[in-house]
């Protein structure tokens, strides 16, 4: 009965002063029972300081209790670095009286005395300071063992083994954008039945649709006019994926109505954009580490956007079907 007794949760601490605690009423502070193991001292720990943060928590008036609960956390971690015997436990957790001598960790001078003054306490500053320094380095700490379990979930798992050959694929993607992007282009005449003109119209003016093998140019009537009455049409195409970079014609009798429609946004134009999406990930395997940056970013980039983007670069105007149209 008395060892349960002893074993009971502390009663609350007060914390109108801010004076150096002892181990004793560290546990108080932190509303934990004597010999606590480590992870129910940091659960307890993160909680209150979470609630008393100054960047949470704007009331100056609670500073002083923040100071406290990681300055509480302190010494009953330091003091479970230790090796004691029981009787040395038992002595250090007894609270001070006014009858007992300090302890070697309270300071005498210090017992019961006006600690809290936030604008013109140098020393209250201080341990302001250090008490946000050091709950910053154990958030960061708590960070790093999340990060570090997630890859290693991931490097262990089946998540790795498939961002290897998603980064494979996109690498033979990107081999393949480039030799499309390098090798002449094709230019052969285009049959009525690839083409299709529409009527856009607005307020201001009216525009029509061009409509080439999937590819959209916007053209004046001038220019449906010379199209209408041209008796061949050629388009310019690269050599793999079939991307439209221009259609014209050559009219011997009447120059006036030639006609040179470029796409504005053509593979020429987005190629560095795609090489540095499809090479990404070989850069995450070389940049594999417990931090927020991998694990949030290179990890779901590879996993979930990547496959997106190759999807897109395939069938986004037809390239795949056209390639396939090219290559029988």
């Amino acid at each position: 009965m008395e060892k349960a007794k002893n074993r009971s949760p502390k009663a609350k601490y007060d914390f109108s002063t801010l004076s150096i605690v002892t181990l004793a009423e560290a546990y108080q502070i932190l509303e934990l029972m004597d010999g606590a193991d480590n992870p129910s001292i940091k659960k307890a720990f993160r909680n209150k300081a979470l609630l008393l943060h100054p960047d949470r928590n704007q009331d100056k008036n609670t500073h002083h209790e923040f100071i406290q609960v990681v300055e509480a956390y302190e010494l009953i971690l330091n003091n479970k670095k230790k090796p004691k015997s029981k009787l040395q436990y038992s002595e250090a957790s007894k609270p001070n009286t006014d009858k007992q001598k300090p302890q070697s960790f309270r300071n005498s001078s210090h017992q019961h005395q006006h600690y809290y003054n936030p604008n013109g306490d140098k020393e209250y500053q201080q341990r302001f300071e250090n008490a946000k320094k050091r709950f910053a380095e154990e958030e960061e700490s708590k960070s790093k063992q999340i990060y570090q379990k997630n890859l290693e979930e991931y490097q262990k798992g089946k998540g790795r083994k498939i961002a290897i050959l998603i980064a494979g694929f996109s690498c033979i993607l990107a081999i393949l954008f480039t030799l499309d992007r390098t090798l002449p282009q094709t230019i052969s005449p285009l049959s009525s039945e690839e083409a299709q003109i529409y009527l856009i119209a607005d307020y201001n003016q009216v525009n029509y649709l061009y409509l080439v093998k999937e590819t959209r140019f916007i053209i004046t009537k001038e220019q449906m006019y010379s199209i209408s009455q041209s008796k061949e049409i050629f388009v310019e195409q690269t050599p793999i994926f079939g991307d439209v970079l221009k259609v014209f014609n050559t009219n011997q009798h009447d120059q006036n109505q030639d006609f040179n429609l470029r796409t504005s946004w053509d593979i020429f134009h987005t190629y560095p954009l795609i090489l540095l999406f499809l090479l990404f990930p070989l850069l995450s395997f070389a940049l594999e580490k417990p931090s927020f940056s991998f694990v949030f970013y290179f990890i779901y980039y590879n996993l979930y956007a990547l496959p997106l983007i190759i999807l897109f670069l395939f069938f986004h105007h037809n390239r795949f079907g056209r390639m396939l149209e090219m290559i029988f």
